[in-house]
């Protein structure tokens, strides 16, 4: 399963480093290719279109399909991944789609 997720700088380059799932809050939301830059990165989802950087980054996660259990599915579109779960998912490939 391939999953992308829209970042700023700075979780962008902890990701990368420590190629994990790795965060401080409780969720973290993930969702398809179309959603993401359609809706997240539009500059006005939760107010990004004060802090230019908020969602920079576009990441490509791909995961093997018995790791989508972890997930909690929110709408057609998105899924919710929780903290304590995350080191439970397998990460295949982890990469940078695109930047703005």
């Amino acid at each position: 399963m391939i999953l992308y997720r829209a970042m700023c700088e700075k979780e962008f380059q902890d990701t990368m480093k420590h190629k994990s799932l790795s965060w401080n809050s409780r969720f973290k939301w993930f969702g398809t290719k179309e959603f993401v830059e359609s809706r997240v990165q539009d500059g006005k989802f939760n107010n990004s279109h004060f802090i230019h950087d908020r969602y920079s980054h576009l990441i490509q996660i791909e995961i093997p399909d018995e790791s989508m259990k972890f997930f909690s599915k929110c709408g057609h579109r998105e899924f919710m991944l929780d903290r304590r779960k995350a080191n439970s998912v397998k990460i295949l490939t982890l990469q940078e789609k695109s930047q703005r």
